[in-house]
């Protein structure tokens, strides 16, 4: 396990217990009035469907206030199907990625860097509760934080769904959704499947129906011991013959789910099916 470390950075990862979040993503800190959540100034959403894979990743904006910087707790409620697949902070303009550790090397680690001086999160997830959280350091005064979070999800048993049911103002929301599923959207009106809107309440909730045409079909053969997989695609072409493809793209899961995957397993198989191609293509 290891941890990453920048000149004002460190991010990790560690996997624990913890209380179930609200319906609303928060940013927690405590003042001489006890906890306070910060408001969200600005939330934009970034949503990406391919047959029957989504991604969805927020960028959500909070004001502090306060005369005073914070250590703060930032809480994301996962869908049940969901698994994180990224986690970052804006410093600046620049965007740091998080890196998973184990869960007590993260925590000190955590503590050390806050003693330094610099700018540390830590991240913990509950797999019993599907919270996400967050601890972030520092939330300067009188200014905003902007957190990154991405999450996905397999579309095999039901539609793609956005909860933004949230009732919560905000000045700037921008949601952008990348696909060909079909789009149905309440309380938002998009254009070109996005919306751009200015002082607005967040209250809508998105549904998309990704189409048949997308969808690809994954199999595992027991006699050769083989992933096989297929998926319709759509050509537009005036001739009488189709070559046959000259590309092969894999898909491969990096997402919390695959923590446990055997790698040499994996290795075998793409070395199997790299050895079935032709010189040609490869």
């Amino acid at each position: 396990m290891r941890f990453v470390t920048g000149c004002s950075l460190l991010f990790v990862i560690a996997i624990s217990s913890t209380a179930s979040a609200a319906s609303l993503p928060t940013l927690t800190v405590n003042d001489e009035n006890g906890a306070v959540a910060l408001s969200i100034e600005a939330l934009r959403v970034d949503v990406m469907i391919r047959g029957h894979l989504a991604r969805t990743t927020y960028e959500i904006t909070y004001r502090n206030e306060k005369d005073q910087g914070f250590d703060g707790d930032f809480a994301f409620p996962l869908p049940p199907d969901a698994e994180v697949s990224d986690v970052a902070l804006y410093f600046g303009p620049n965007l740091r990625h998080a890196v998973a550790v184990e869960r007590v090397v993260a925590k000190t680690a955590y503590e050390e860097t806050v003693h330094r001086r610099v700018d540390p999160a830590l991240a913990e997830w509950s797999s019993s509760s599907r919270a996400f959280h967050f601890r972030v350091f520092p939330i300067p005064p009188l200014g905003t934080k902007v957190v990154h979070i991405a999450y996905d999800q397999e579309l095999t048993s039901s539609p793609y769904e956005l909860d933004l049911h949230y009732g919560a103002m905000v000045d700037a929301f921008d949601l952008t959704i990348d696909g060909d599923a079909r789009i149905d959207a309440d309380g938002v009106a998009l254009q070109n499947n996005a919306a751009h809107l200015k002082k607005t309440k967040l209250d809508a909730f998105i549904r998309a129906t990704p189409s048949d045409d997308e969808t690809a079909l994954v199999v595992w053969s027991q006699a050769d011991k083989t992933w096989y997989a297929s998926a319709r695609v759509h050509v537009h072409s005036n001739a009488r013959a189709i070559e046959p493809a000259s590309d092969v793209t894999l898909l491969y899961d990096a997402s919390g789910s695959a923590v446990q995957r055997d790698a040499e397993k994996l290795r075998q198989f793409l070395a199997a099916f790299l050895a079935k191609q032709s010189p040609w293509c490869m």
